[in-house]
């Protein structure tokens, strides 16, 4: 009885919890890749910023890549400095999320701080895999009622899974970017 009294008093003090989260938190994504689909920076940066304003406290995770969406069009706008920031911020909201991690690094190799940038690409590969083995490991477990197959939480946990795939990758292709990782792999010359 103590319990039911005080979810209850729980939920009516923070009553925003108790209502679905607004229609932007939902309908994000499709703008977000329409924008970066045609590269069309300011549209991103606009529609991240009422991403993240709105939808704060909602999906920390989905607000944390809001964030790296937002320092990416900053960045292709080449303002670095609130690309930095706005980095910053997603990995403030949801460390564990890689993305932020990989848009600073983006940053700090367009500002030339390959060291930085280096050190921030682990970060986000080791997050990355963390997510993947967190994902493998979970997808193991028995849900109830069972999941069925191409039912949409069977079609979200598979874009889970491969969201961290492609920040795995795209780790890999900035490392290679980095001057010292291009050096090392430049066929031998004779002299």
């Amino acid at each position: 009885m103590t319990l039911c009294i005080f979810l209850v008093v729980s939920c009516s003090d923070r009553c925003d919890r108790c209502v679905p989260p607004p229609e932007v938190c939902v309908q994000y994504h499709p703008k977000r890749d329409a924008a970066i689909e045609a590269k069309d920076w300011a549209r991103l940066e606009k529609e991240a910023r009422y991403y993240t304003s709105t939808c704060d406290g909602w999906f920390d995770n989905g607000v944390a890549n809001g964030y790296a969406d937002l320092s990416m069009a900053l960045r292709h706008l080449n303002r670095l400095d609130e690309a930095y920031v706005e980095a910053g911020r997603g990995i403030i909201t949801t460390y564990k999320e890689p993305n932020p991690h990989l848009e600073k690094a983006k940053v700090l190799i367009a500002q030339k701080k390959y060291t930085e940038a280096e050190q921030e690409l682990t970060v986000a590969e080791s997050l990355a895999k963390q997510a993947i083995k967190e994902r493998d490991r979970i997808d193991k477990i028995p849900s109830y009622p069972p999941i069925e197959l191409n039912s949409p939480a069977d079609k979200w946990r598979k874009s889970q899974r491969l969201r961290h795939q492609n920040s795995l990758k795209a780790v890999e292709e900035c490392k290679a970017t980095l001057p010292s990782k291009r050096k090392a792999n430049l066929p031998y010359q004779h002299r």
